[in-house]
C-alpha cells in the first residue's frame, strides 16, 4: 500500500529474522480472513482519516484492520505454456519430430546421438514408419537438440504418454482456456487413470465444455447421461496429457484438492474474468429477491480454493467473505461458501464477468446493506475535513458511517481536505476483527518479516 493508499507491487529488499518466539496470535475477521502474527507485529488500522499501525496485542474483537479492496493483475507477460518443459520429468514422449531429429543426426553423428539417448543400438528406430516406430523421450530430444545447438520448434511437435493421445507441446494461455480451466474446477475432476471428466446439466454450459475441447486440445469427449443424485451430463475426455497438465497447474484432482492455478493470479483481468465466468457457471448462483436481496455465492470443500477465490476476486475489486457450514449432503467435509452482496460489488461482477444462465437485470430490484466497511470518525474532526451539505448534515448524529456513503459526502462537498479526498479514494476496505486466538507453539521457531520499498506500510494478503 503506497502514500496514495494505492496497492502497487513492489520489489522485495530484505528479509528480517527475529529471534525465537513460542507465542503467536491467530487474527480471525468478519470476511474469514485469518492471519497468524507475534503479538508486536504490527496491521494496520485508521484513525482520524488516516492510515495506521497498530500492534497486535492492542487489538480487540470489533477493532478495524485494513485490507485491500483492489490488487494489481496483469503483472504476468506468459502467453503460452510449454508442455515440452513442463512434463519433462514426466516419462512423456515427443511425437512429429522426425525432421528435426534428421536434422541433428546429420549435425553430430549417428554414434554420439546414440550416446546421448536412450537408445541403445539404433537411433533410427524413432525415424521408421509402423509398428517398428518409437516415439524420443523429452529428455533424450532435449539433450540431442542442446548437443546439435538446435531451437526447438513447438509449434511442429506433440507431446503424448503411453498410448494416450496427443496434446500440442505449447499451449495458448487464452481466454478461452482460461474459462476450461474455471469449469473444471468447479465441476471436474481428474480419474486415477488420468483422464479429464467434467460434468453438468445446464445445456448451454455442456456445449460450451464440449467445444472447447474440441477447438482447445483436439480431443472429441465421450458424452454420457448419468442418474445419481439426478440427471447429469458427464463429458469424458480422454487424455492423460490433458490431466498431467491439470495436475501440474495445480488445479487438483479432487474436489477436496481443488485450488486456482497459480498462472491466473497474474494474468490481465479479461482473462481473470473469463477463469470466473467458467467457475461461476459451473458452481456459482445469483440469487435476487425481497427476502434474500442480492447475494453472488459459491460453495467449496477445499479450504485452499476458498482462500484463492477470495484473492483472485481482490483483482477484480471486489471484497467478498467466506464462512463454513457444515456439509448437507453425502461426507464429512465442511463447506466453504465464498459470497458477496454490497450491489457494487454485484453489478461489477455482472458487468465484467456474468452469467449464461442468470437474469443481469434482476439485481436491480433491492439494494442490499452492509455493517462492514464502515469508517469510524469524530464529527469534529469529520466537520474540519469536509463542509457538509445540509442533506447530510444527519451525520453529526453518528460516529460511523459507510465508506462508500462517505465518498459520496466529500464528492459533492464544496470544501473538502487533501487528506480526506485520499482516505476516501484509497483502495482499501474496512474489515473488523472477529476473533483473536492465543497459538502457544510446543517448539519455538523464528520469525520473520519483509521489507518493500519505497513504501514500508504494506497489507498482507496471504
Amino acid at each position: 500500500m503506497d502514500f496514495d493508499l494505492k496497492f502497487k507491487l513492489k520489489k522485495l529488499v530484505a528479509l528480517v529474522k527475529h529471534p525465537k518466539r513460542s507465542k503467536l496470535l491467530e487474527i480471525t475477521t468478519r470476511t474469514g480472513r485469518k492471519i497468524t502474527v507475534t503479538p508486536d507485529h504490527s496491521l494496520f488500522t485508521h484513525k482520524d482519516f488516516k492510515i495506521q499501525p497498530i500492534e497486535c496485542h492492542l487489538l480487540k474483537i470489533g477493532s478495524k484492520l485494513i485490507i485491500p479492496e483492489k490488487i494489481p493483475c496483469g503483472y504476468s507477460s506468459a502467453q503460452h505454456i510449454n508442455l515440452f518443459e513442463m512434463l519433462e520429468d514426466e516419462s512423456c514422449r515427443v511425437e512429429g519430430y522426425e525432421e528435426e531429429l534428421r536434422a541433428i543426426i546429420q549435425k553430430i553423428g549417428w554414434k554420439k546421438a546414440i550416446e546421448l539417448s536412450s537408445a541403445t543400438q539404433d537411433v533410427y528406430q524413432y525415424l521408421r514408419e509402423g509398428i517398428r516406430h518409437s516415439n524420443m523421450l523429452i529428455s533424450d530430444f532435449r539433450k540431442l537438440s542442446q548437443e546439435a545447438n538446435q531451437t526447438i520448434n513447438l509449434e511442429t511437435i506433440q507431446i503424448k504418454r503411453g498410448t494416450s493421445g496427443t496434446l500440442n507441446a505449447e499451449i495458448e494461455i487464452s481466454k478461452d482456456f482460461c474459462r476450461f480451466l474455471g469449469y473444471y474446477v468447479a465441476e471436474g475432476w481428474t480419474e486415477q487413470t488420468g483422464d479429464v471428466v467434467l460434468s453438468k446439466d445446464d445445456k448451454p454450459i455442456v456445449e460450451d465444455m464440449i467445444n472447447l475441447s474440441k477447438n482447445l486440445f483436439g480431443i472429441h469427449p465421450h458424452v454420457r447421461k448419468t442418474y445419481g443424485l439426478g440427471i447429469s451430463t458427464q463429458i469424458n475426455l480422454n487424455n492423460k496429457i490433458l490431466g498431467l497438465l491439470i495436475k501440474k497447474l495445480g488445479c487438483g484432482r479432487i474436489s477436496i484438492e481443488k485450488r486456482v492455478p497459480s498462472i491466473i493470479f497474474g494474468l490481465s483481468e479479461d482473462k481473470i474474468c473469463e477463469f470466473f465466468k467458467g467457475y461461476f457457471d459451473g458452481g456459482g448462483s445469483q440469487t435476487s429477491v425481497v427476502t434474500s436481496r442480492n447475494r453472488i455465492a459459491c460453495s467449496t470443500i477445499s479450504k485452499g480454493l476458498a482462500n484463492d477465490l477470495l484473492y483472485l476476486f481482490l483483482q477484480l475489486g471486489i471484497v467478498a467473505r467466506v464462512y463454513e457450514k457444515e456439509h448437507g449432503g453425502i461426507g464429512k467435509h465442511l463447506q466453504y461458501v465464498v459470497e458477496f452482496k454490497q450491489r457494487k460489488y454485484i453489478e461489477l461482477f455482472l458487468n465484467k464477468v456474468g452469467f449464461k444462465k442468470y437474469n443481469k437485470e434482476s439485481i436491480n430490484r433491492q439494494t442490499s446493506h452492509s455493517s462492514l466497511n464502515m469508517v469510524n470518525y469524530d464529527i469534529a474532526i469529520l466537520e474540519k475535513n469536509v463542509k457538509l451539505k445540509r442533506k447530510f448534515r444527519h451525520i453529526r448524529r453518528y460516529n460511523s458511517i459507510g465508506k462508500e456513503y462517505l465518498k459520496k459526502v466529500v464528492e459533492e462537498s464544496e470544501q473538502a481536505s487533501e487528506l480526506i479526498k485520499n482516505f476516501v479514494n484509497g483502495d482499501f476496505f474496512l474489515d473488523e476483527v472477529k476473533s483473536i486466538k492465543e497459538v502457544n507453539l510446543d517448539k519455538v521457531e523464528y520469525v520473520y518479516d519483509l521489507s518493500v520499498e519505497p513504501c514500508q506500510n504494506f497489507i498482507r494478503i496471504i
